[in-house]
């Protein structure tokens, strides 16, 4: 299964822009518009990836969520960073371990700044992944499945959530607060 896509910088090569895809064997990598790809998991020790993120001022750094991988048994480790374009990973979950991540996102004019859904609660970041705050005021019990940044005011997000109290929150001091929408 292939859970996210995300767009990186033009391959130097070819002048394509790289894609990256978070799936259930790891992280695969396309310098041709996807017509071939190759996995790039040096350093990730769960390979069930759902959710890609991209810094956008460093497309070369890149954040990747990981889940319970049903095929192997394992419980999931978090998130992992890579800055070198996923030629290798390492764990960032510091605040945080032992969490199945649906959603990432990073600020699109701070890369310092990133939001994780983590199991029922969300954390952020606010040194480029070495830390994760929890902060979830006004979101459902169940948490959120998905997140968004909008790009023209960093400071609104926006989170679906399911289960129970299925619906669209809104957040519009960088995730202090939630209101249902």
């Amino acid at each position: 299964f292939v859970y996210s896509f995300v767009f990186g910088p033009p391959d130097p090569t070819t002048g394509m822009p790289v894609i990256f895809a978070g799936t259930q064997s790891g992280v695969f990598k396309s310098k041709n518009r996807g017509n071939t790809w190759r996995a790039t998991n040096s350093g990730l020790t769960n390979l069930f990836v759902g959710p890609l993120a991209i810094d956008p001022t460093d497309l070369k750094t890149l954040y990747a969520g990981t889940s319970y991988n049903y095929t192997t048994k394992t419980y999931n480790e978090g998130i992992f960073k890579t800055i070198d374009g996923a030629k290798s990973w390492s764990l960032s979950n510091k605040g945080f371990a032992n969490r199945q991540i649906p959603g990432l996102a990073v600020d699109p004019t701070d890369s310092q700044i990133g939001y994780a859904v983590a199991d029922t609660s969300l954390f952020k970041t606010t040194e480029g992944g070495s830390h994760w705050d929890p902060m979830s005021s006004g979101l459902p019990f169940e948490g959120l499945n998905c997140l968004a940044i909008d790009p023209k005011n960093t400071q609104i997000l926006y989170g679906g959530s399911g289960n129970n109290r299925r619906g669209i929150f809104k957040s519009t001091n960088g995730g202090e607060t939630w209101n249902a929408i």
